[in-house]
């Protein structure tokens, strides 16, 4: 009589396995898409936040580059003022 009524349980306890054992090899086989997904996401925000910087850092460069220019511009005019007194002091002596 026990054994009877144990049949049904060891019979669900089969099934369950077996469901169970289903969801694990849906799983194997979609755990490596589901990781490659992963990864492409990270890639793609890695490079994404890279050419932000990129592009900040080249809006840095350009903007010193400028002034940099500027300093030289403004160091030649003074050079030649320089020179264009020299020379006036020459002619006044």
């Amino acid at each position: 009589m026990l054994e009877q009524e144990l049949i049904p349980v060891i019979e669900s306890v089969k099934q369950i396995l077996e469901v169970d054992s289903d969801k694990i090899s849906v799983l194997q086989e979609r755990l490596p898409k589901v990781v490659q997904k992963l990864v492409d996401q990270q890639v793609a925000e890695t490079r994404r936040n890279m050419a932000k910087d990129n592009d900040e850092l080249i809006r840095e460069i350009n903007i010193l580059s400028a002034i940099v220019s500027d300093v030289i511009e403004h160091r030649n005019y003074l050079l030649d003022l320089e020179k264009e007194i020299k020379q006036k002091q020459k002619e006044v002596r």
